[in-house]
């Protein structure tokens, strides 16, 4: 069996994304019930050298868009309001992602698999041999650790979160 360029880098990218997207729900409705500010919740870091949940979020967005699927797919992402100060702006922000990733035609994408890429990231500019290779290497990689991050900062800061928050719906037959 086979899989497609699209299911191995585009559905996971997403699930992440709708992923956050509902963790980010469950740390609205925190704050709501407990007086706590979503703006100052945003600013919230594990660690002083590390990014605060605002710009994971982000980051996130970053990685779908300018730097990963839509780079490849040559789609530009549409502009988003980066500046949100509070839970409903960074799910706008999450929402347009998935709306401009759900542009990438499939057939088209599996055609740019080998393809090099060059993104221009905030440590200089990166180059790959494949598409395959900078969705593997870089991308999801990425997604990955600012999406767990962003948990991580909204569980220490009292968010009750569970792993089944992170993981989403899981397809698998227990016995």
């Amino acid at each position: 069996m086979s899989i497609s360029f699209y299911n191995a880098t585009i559905k996971p990218l997403k699930k992440a994304v709708k992923n956050l997207r509902r963790i980010l729900s469950v740390g609205s409705k925190h704050a709501q019930d407990n007086g706590i500010s979503e703006s100052d919740l945003l600013q919230k870091k594990l660690f002083e050298d590390m990014f605060d949940l605002r710009t994971q979020i982000f980051a996130v967005q970053m990685l779908g868009g300018h730097q990963g699927a839509l780079r490849i797919a040559g789609i530009t992402p549409t502009p988003a309001n980066m500046a949100f100060s509070d839970f409903a702006g960074a799910d706008a922000l999450l929402e347009t992602l998935l709306n401009d990733l759900d542009k990438i035609d499939p057939d088209h994408y599996q055609t740019l698999i080998d393809a090099p890429v060059q993104c221009d990231l905030p440590i200089g500019s990166a180059h790959f041999e494949t598409a395959l290779e900078h969705m593997q290497q870089w991308v999801i990689p990425h997604t990955y650790f600012h999406v767990t991050t962003a948990y991580n900062i909204l569980r220490h800061n009292g968010v009750p979160l569970g792993k089944a928050d992170y993981l989403g719906a899981v397809n698998m037959r227990l016995e």
